[in-house]
C-alpha cells in the first residue's frame, strides 16, 4: 500500500487527478485519458475490478458536474495493459485500437474525430480503448440525483 501511495502523490504532482488506488486521468485536447496503476501494484490492491467500475463511474460523473471536464468528446486508455487484455476493456464497452505498421486503425480513429491519435499509440506493444462521451456517460453515470428528483416529485 506504501508504494501505491508514493505513486498516486507522484500523478498529484504531475498535473493528473487521482480517482482511487487502481486510476487517475488527465485531460488531453477534448479527450479525457485515464490511467491504470501498473500491473506490478495490482496484486496488492484487493478487490481491484469494484475499484475499477467505481473509479469509471466517478469519471463519468465529474465529466457532469465539473465545468472543465463538460466538452470532453472520448474517454481513452492507451496502454501495453489495454493490448495485453483486450477483452476487459471490451467488456467495459470500450472499442479498442492497435498500432499497424500501414496505421489503418489510427486512420480509423482520425475519421471518428479522435484529437491526436496518431500520438495516442507510439509503440508496437500499446493499444488504445475508446467510448464516446455519450457512451461513458450512459454507461457509468450514477443516477442518484436523477431519482432523489423523481422521489420528491411524488
Amino acid at each position: 500500500m506504501e508504494q501505491i501511495r508514493k505513486f498516486s502523490e507522484h500523478f498529484k504532482g504531475a498535473g493528473k487527478t487521482w480517482v482511487n488506488e487502481v486510476m487517475w486521468y488527465d485531460v488531453q485536447g477534448k479527450n479525457l485519458f485515464f490511467h491504470l496503476a501498473p500491473a506490478d501494484l495490482a496484486p496488492q490492491v484487493e478487490r481491484s475490478r469494484e475499484l475499477l467500475t467505481q473509479a469509471l463511474s466517478q469519471i463519468a460523473n465529474d465529466m457532469e458536474e465539473q465545468s472543465s471536464l463538460r466538452d470532453r468528446e472520448f474517454v481513452i486508455a492507451a496502454s501495453k495493459i489495454v493490448k495485453d487484455h483486450p477483452f476487459i476493456f471490451k467488456r467495459l464497452g470500450f472499442t479498442i485500437f492497435e498500432k499497424e505498421s500501414d496505421d489503418e486503425n489510427i486512420d480509423d480513429m482520425s475519421k471518428l474525430g479522435i484529437e491526436g491519435m496518431r500520438k495516442g499509440i507510439t509503440r508496437s506493444d500499446e493499444a488504445m480503448a475508446t467510448i464516446s462521451r455519450r457512451d461513458f456517460l450512459e454507461k457509468y453515470r450514477t443516477r442518484e440525483k436523477e431519482t432523489d428528483v423523481g422521489a420528491s416529485a411524488d
